[in-house]
């Protein structure tokens, strides 16, 4: 319909990744569309992320971002724990973590997780501990210094909204998928240890607790 968002998934360079754009004429019985703010030296690759007012992933998605705002404000304040990224490693919040709070959202790629940071998921809380892990669903779509580039935007971000807390950066698990893919992990990796060094974050390899 007019005025739906399409989110960027992949570009060639990382900050594409941020950028929701516009449908200009709509959508045309053929199933073409229109769309304005690209610019032309990058390559884009669009993930259909819309939302037909008949329910699917997006909707889904939305309900579950503002259940979480609604969370934080209801809480009113602070955090031993926060857990930002995809599914990866749900399940392991430790049993002395304290008050947690669990913004990993199932089949989240770097896209949605930049989305939902930017949209108010750190904003109104205090937290003592931050840990990220995402990038895993990438894997198939992205180049792994774009990965690692997205990664490294998105711990900036958290940086920007959490300044007091300690951010610990989790490697991209393996993806299971044949050793091309797990190449892609391990470059986008190794990139992110050096980054995590530079930016003075805490590096798991192993995604211990």
């Amino acid at each position: 319909s007019d005025g739906a968002d399409i989110y960027v998934d992949y570009g060639y360079a990382a900050d594409a990744l941020t950028e929701t754009v516009k449908l200009a004429e709509g959508v045309d019985k053929s199933g073409t569309f229109t769309l304005t703010g690209l610019s032309p030296d990058r390559t884009y690759y669009l993930r259909a992320r819309l939302d037909n007012g008949k329910g699917g992933e997006r909707t889904r998605e939305l309900a579950w971002h503002q259940a979480k705002l609604d969370e934080i404000r209801a809480a009113g304040g602070a955090y031993d724990l926060v857990f930002i990224g995809d599914s990866a490693g749900e399940g392991d919040i430790p049993a002395n973590a304290g008050r947690t709070l669990d913004l990993r959202y199932p089949g989240d790629r770097l896209a949605d997780v930049l989305w939902r940071l930017e949209n108010g998921e750190l904003d109104g809380c205090r937290a003592k501990r931050i840990v990220l892990r995402a990038g895993g669903n990438n894997v198939l779509v992205n180049r792994a210094a774009e990965t690692a580039e997205a990664i490294a935007s998105a711990v900036k971000l958290v940086r920007a909204k959490q300044p007091a807390a300690e951010i610990e950066l989790r490697a991209i698990p393996p993806s299971g998928q044949d050793e091309r893919w797990e190449e892609r992990n391990r470059s986008a990796n190794r990139v992110l240890k050096e980054f995590a060094a530079r930016a003075g974050v805490t590096w798991r390899e192993d995604g211990s607790k």
